[in-house]
């Protein structure tokens, strides 16, 4: 515990946190009244040459709302951590610690940090203390590591298109993750009882992982070495996304994905695919429909499954070779009570039977519901 805290106060500081300098009482800039409630600020420099940057907030009044933005003024080589202490009532800002803090292996950050006391206080309109974090980052630089883990506060990431970085991680709880525009060689987004919504690429790997809110993703997986993967998970709320899959080359490649829900449908469709690229795609949900519609590059198996009286399909729709070859789609379909398995490859009209076999796998299941997969290309 740093001097910044009196053990009386029940601040919970996560053990691997070390307290550098706090914020508190008179040290906060007070801005002039506005209306219902006051505020007061407190703004932080982190050195980019730092290994992972992160914010983090523990407490029964640490909520409000986090922003991450870029800046074309912003200098290169220090990202501002700007926090804004909304208030009503006596002595609620002085309940308030904003301290710069670090970790082991050359970890910076900033915490935001109130009492967490056994039972929270009443909240009635004379006691409000919250929070609005602002991030700016520069544009056109690269991060090692970021990092925001903010109980109970809505996350709001802009355009990071120009910024690229090494490992992402933003958790939450209680509160939804919205993102803009975000590239990170592995990412990983996390919450609960809210949704994620937004647009990511990796070259690595990407998690995506709530219950109790739907997810929204535009996700582009890029395999420049590394077979990429992504890992979508939600439970008692709708899945929507649309994959892009690509490679230096524009052909080959590996692609690992796994998208489930239960208790509601699922929805994807892959936008783009490599030629001659591999795929290893697993989709579920349980009391829920699931609809997939394959890129037409797409050459593999396939497996659809659901319960015995529910509706089992694979559509084939009319599309061009993507190779421009003039080659026509073959494939082969069992069908029985609720299931559907089989292959599919492109077949050259003048060589038949000696196409490639396709290396994609594509296994689909759910439960007192339709299946459906959709294969473009005929």
């Amino acid at each position: 515990m740093s001097k910044n805290f009196d053990i009386g106060d029940r601040y919970e500081i996560p053990s691997d946190i070390v307290v550098e300098n706090c914020i508190k009482g008179a040290g906060w800039s007070r801005r002039e009244d506005a209306g219902y409630l006051s505020s007061a600020t407190a703004t932080f420099d982190i050195d980019l040459s730092a290994d992972n940057i992160y914010l983090l907030s523990r407490g029964c009044f640490s909520s409000g709302t986090v922003n991450v933005t870029t800046s074309s003024e912003q200098p290169k080589e220090t990202a501002t951590i700007d926090v804004v202490a909304e208030y009503r009532g006596e002595g609620m800002l002085d309940l308030a610690r904003v301290c710069l803090t670090s970790r082991l292996q050359n970890q910076k950050g900033v915490g935001i940090f109130t009492p967490m006391w056994r039972r929270a206080p009443h909240r009635h309109d004379e006691t409000i203390l919250g929070f609005k974090t602002t991030i700016t980052l520069p544009e056109g630089v690269s991060i090692s590591g970021f990092e925001t883990d903010v109980p109970n506060t809505p996350q709001t990431i802009g355009d990071l298109a120009s910024v690229s970085f090494t490992a992402v991680s933003l958790k939450g709880t209680n509160a939804p993750i919205t993102v803009e525009a975000l590239s990170a060689v592995k990412g990983h987004v996390y919450t609960t009882n809210a949704g994620i919504r937004g647009s990511f690429n990796t070259t690595s790997s990407l998690i995506l992982d709530t219950i109790n809110g739907p997810i929204y993703a535009r996700v582009g997986l890029r395999d420049e070495g590394e077979r990429p993967t992504l890992v979508a998970s939600t439970m008692n709320a709708h899945f929507d996304g649309k994959l892009s899959l690509t490679t230096p080359s524009g052909k080959g490649g590996n692609f690992s994905v796994d998208t489930t829900t239960t208790n509601s449908r699922l929805s994807v469709s892959f936008l783009d695919a490599p030629l001659d690229s591999g795929l290893k795609y697993y989709a579920g949900s349980t009391n829920g429909r699931v609809d997939v519609t394959l890129h037409p590059t797409y050459e593999g198996d396939f497996d659809i499954l659901t319960s015995t009286f529910s509706k089992s399909l694979v559509k084939f729709f009319p599309g061009p070779d993507p190779s421009g070859r003039g080659r026509y789609r073959a494939a082969s379909v069992h069908s029985d009570k609720g299931s559907d398995s089989g292959q599919t490859i492109w077949e050259d009209p003048k060589k038949p039977g000696h196409g490639r076999k396709g290396s994609g796998n594509v296994f689909m299941s759910t439960s007192n519901a339709a299946i459906v997969l959709n294969i473009q290309g005929l």
